[in-house]
């Protein structure tokens, strides 16, 4: 660790100090991270093949446990979604060694090569939390841009690629609303949901909320997008008023965390979207929340300015499809956070 805040500091040493290092990997979890680290970065001809093996492994999060079963009985609004992340926690060592090995250019091979980016597949089929998708997206997308131009089309398809550029679509399952729909004036939303938030559906609801494709840009109990806040407390943190606002009109309020970003090109023309990474000559734009990593190459000598967008990337009018029924259930499902055994479910 005090080579590599040296290092931060003061740039690489000379190689020498590869001699004055422990042999890697040492079998301790938390040493070998650093050790990785440092050896990328110091461009260790035998890094890339002493760590995939270690990415390989279904290994056992470092991180220890903090808060004890008892602990979280005792809270019935935060409790039940803590457990539930920790049941379903990333492999947080094998995400260390990945991010590492994004910073060297030596000792890969083509066997390596596939083995590494093979692991973001097998990553990305499952789920580890509210940004688990979104830093191994990052991850990935770093790894990328380190390879040889002509391979990247090959490697991003075995890296999952398809996993994470499928258009969001409605389930078979989901029953899209019925209507008839209106335009929704918040205060007449407000006093319907104040006399009717009760006995409602959990099923229901949670088709809806499907059919609208909130999942897409917003996580609940661990599950959805990235693209905007989660929605797992909104009913503890919100008043129905709140939430109807932000459904109708969500450019009236937009936090700083999720707003889009609007470019002006020198030919006139204008683009909002969010940048997902950056290279000494491009940006990398999404424009499409419902496709949240597919996106759209922007080379930098084109942007003339570029600046937070007044308008949201979240669609207005969300709930105007909506009978009465169908915003009771979702507006019921949206309170309980997507827990079926809130109050207000039957």
């Amino acid at each position: 660790r005090a080579y590599s805040l040296l290092f931060s500091r003061w740039g690489p040493s000379e190689s020498a100090v590869l001699s004055n290092l422990p042999e890697y990997p040492t079998g301790d979890p938390a040493l070998d991270r650093e050790l990785c680290d440092l050896l990328s970065y110091l461009e260790h001809p035998e890094v890339v093949a002493k760590t995939i093996p270690l990415m390989e492994v279904a290994q056992g999060t470092l991180e220890a446990e903090l808060i004890d079963q008892s602990t979280l009985e005792r809270s019935e609004q935060y409790g039940p979604v803590i457990a539930a992340m920790r049941e379903n926690r990333p492999l947080e060592q094998s995400m260390a060694y990945a991010l590492s090995l994004t910073q060297t250019r030596e000792g890969w091979t083509d066997d390596l090569r596939a083995r590494y980016f093979k692991w973001f597949y097998q990553s990305l089929v499952k789920s580890g939390g509210e940004s688990y998708k979104g830093f191994l997206e990052k991850i990935r997308l770093k790894a990328l841009d380190q390879v040889p131009a002509e391979e990247r089309g090959v490697l991003a398809q075995l890296s999952g690629e398809v996993l994470l550029d499928q258009p969001i679509t409605i389930s078979a399952q989901v029953d899209p609303p019925k209507g008839p729909g209106r335009v929704w004036e918040v205060g007449e939303a407000n006093t319907l949901i104040s006399e009717h938030l009760k006995n409602r559906s959990f099923t229901h609801g949670q088709q809806m909320y499907q059919a609208l494709l909130c999942g897409s840009c917003h996580s609940m109990q661990g599950q959805g997008g990235n693209v905007g806040p989660d929605l797992t407390q909104t009913g503890t943190r919100f008043s129905a008023w709140d939430m109807l606002q932000s459904l109708q009109t969500p450019s009236l309020a937009i936090s700083d965390q999720y707003a889009g970003t609007l470019f002006t090109l020198k030919d006139g023309s204008t683009l909002v979207g969010r940048t997902l990474h950056t290279t000494d000559d491009s940006l990398f734009v999404n424009s499409n929340p419902y496709q949240p990593t597919t996106t759209l190459a922007l080379a930098k000598s084109q942007v003339a300015s570029q600046q937070n967008s007044p308008v949201s990337l979240m669609p207005a009018g969300l709930i105007n499809s909506l009978n009465e029924e169908e915003l009771l259930d979702l507006m019921a499902y949206l309170k309980s956070g997507g827990n079926p055994h809130h109050e207000v479910f039957d």
